[in-house]
């Protein structure tokens, strides 16, 4: 219980040279080892060994391949190295984050040691309280380091460090409390939420309408599934099968019995399918590991403990008046808030039981378990009922666009039918309409008809068909005005008749045409697949 002495006083140091059957003549390298106590080797490997027992060492060539310094210079500081007993006593990797959390705080570890005893929060933030805490002594740093005597000034300045902290009382202890202070709200908070989470989600669970109603559904289809003469039927299941539902599968393998299920309640029951709104927190309650929610409260009221046994016994020390001040005003802070999250822990112990009696498991399950397979459950409802609806919209679609093509065929076949039904009209009569008209029409070539006629051929037509036209003889009172003396206007010249009395080759091809709109020749194209798009 008294504080160690402090530094620079003590017993005398005991010398263990004799111990060492080999002494190395040079600094060697060090192993950095976790030394094992003595009353640790009880019923180990260690207890019945004796390294003093090997005697083919070769100490030369060990100093020649592993020694730190030269002889020489190891000669110069022998004396010196033998007074510094304490200056490598921890390992490289444990002194560095020591001496990288030191130039975080930018202050000597005496002024780190001030801070701790008058409870400096200007000093004392929570992220620095972290760092001392991780770096406190160990058990067997705090044992070797209350007994040294020597200069400090001659020591690391991780090994300082931890000289001064080792010379306050249940330092260790203390660190643990800080850090448990700096982040008990965070942490009190959090498991405030989490344990409103699962017990909204019991109670959902409790007070849903409609999960009793599906599991009627399944119990009804499942006893028209295991009928049988001679056994009565199931009154009920363990709710563990919910989740194996789905891989009952239909005798062709398309769909599962869930997916059954929601079809029949969308057109027989589809309020049912509302169940995942109904219990929207059950996916998030179902991930919070209650037991872990339980072992954090039981560890808070245990530090609260240690914090009223450290509190009696800083009762005396007028060194921790400070410190005593600030650990009793954050105690009844803590207490009050532990009182809340202790009333929540029961509250969801008390409705866990509730729901374990009224939805029954063939396992003893953990409550977020529990939840968890209803969960499940409800995951698979839904994803089924959404496959059973983009089935049905492919299905649709799929008759949507059988219905369009079957209704663009008729349309074509109906234009094929109105076009063979109209009247066929010849190239003579085709050419007059153009002129009358003064316009232009589009022409092809007659189907059915051979496009091998020549020009012969052609204007032979064209005189046949001007020899079938009466011809109008000409009036004679006009040819006795043209034959009177008196002058009158030049008449217009009359275009002379030209007669082709020219042999035409008989090599050309022309086409017969008929007389088309626009319109019309474009979509006979489009029907017939003449267009090359």
């Amino acid at each position: 219980g008294m504080p160690p002495p402090p530094p620079g006083m003590g017993p005398a140091k005991t010398s263990y040279a004799d111990k060492y059957p080999f002494k190395p003549s040079v600094q060697m390298k060090k192993f950095y080892w976790k030394p094992v106590r003595q009353h640790e080797l009880s019923e180990t490997v260690w207890e019945k060994t004796d390294f003093t027992s090997v005697q083919y060492l070769e100490p030369i060539e060990l100093e020649k391949l592993f020694g730190a310094k030269k002889k020489a210079e190891a000669e110069k500081k022998e004396t010196k190295e033998d007074e510094n007993p304490y200056q490598n006593m921890i390992d490289l990797k444990r002194s560095n984050n020591i001496g990288i959390m030191l130039k975080h705080f930018k202050m000597a570890p005496s002024a780190i040691r001030k801070a701790i005893i008058e409870m400096d929060e200007s000093v004392l933030t929570p992220e620095k309280i972290s760092q001392l805490y991780r770096n406190a002594p160990t058990p067997e740093e705090t044992e070797l380091l209350s007994f040294f005597t020597g200069d400090p000034k001659e020591l690391g300045k991780s090994e300082q460090f931890l000289l001064q902290l080792v010379s306050i009382p249940d330092i260790t202890e203390r660190l643990e409390l800080l850090n448990f202070r700096s982040v008990f709200d965070d942490e009190s908070a959090d498991l405030v939420h989490h344990y409103n989470t699962v017990i909204t989600g019991v109670e959902q669970v409790l007070n849903s309408n409609l999960l009793p109603r599906v599991c009627e559904l399944i119990l009804a289809v499942g006893n028209l599934m295991n009928y049988s003469q001679w056994k009565a039927p199931t009154l009920g299941f363990k709710v563990d099968f919910l989740t194996k539902v789905s891989d009952t599968r239909c005798t062709d393998n398309s769909l599962n019995m869930v997916h059954y299920l929601t079809g029949l309640v969308s057109d027989k029951q589809p309020e049912l399918l509302q169940l995942a709104d109904e219990l929207s927190m059950l996916g998030n309650a179902s991930r919070i590991p209650v037991a872990k929610l339980n072992a954090d409260v039981s560890k808070m009221n245990n530090t609260m403990s240690q914090i009223k046994r450290l509190l009696k016994k800083d009762a005396e020390n007028p060194e921790m008046t400070r410190f005593k001040e600030v650990l009793l005003s954050f105690s009844l802070h803590a207490k009050r808030e532990l009182e809340v999250i202790g009333d929540l822990k029961n509250k969801l112990q008390d409705l866990s039981n509730q729901f374990l009696r009224f939805y029954p498991f063939a396992a003893s399950l953990p409550i977020e378990e529990s939840l968890g397979v209803i969960s499940e459950f409800v995951l698979i409802f839904m994803k089924c009922h959404n496959d059973n609806e983009q089935e049905q919209a492919n299905r649709e679609m799929k008759e949507r666009m059988a219905k369009k093509r079957q209704e663009r065929v008729e349309a074509q076949a109906l234009k094929k039918k109105q076009r063979a039904s109209r009247p066929k009209k010849g190239l003579m009569d085709g050419a007059m309409a153009t002129i009358r008209g003064g316009g232009m029409k589009t022409f092809r070539a007659k189907r059915g008809q051979p496009m091998n006629q020549s020009l012969e051929e052609f204007a032979l037509a064209m005189e046949q068909e001007a020899a079938n036209t009466p011809v109008i003889a000409d009036d004679p009172l006009l040819e006795q005005a043209k034959n009177s003396p008196q002058p009158e206007p030049e008449p217009e010249p009359e275009p002379e008749q030209v007669q082709c009395t020219e042999e035409l080759p008989t090599q050309v091809q022309m086409p017969v045409f008929e007389e088309q709109d626009s319109a019309a020749l474009l979509e006979d194209m489009l029907a017939n697949d003449e267009l090359d798009l």
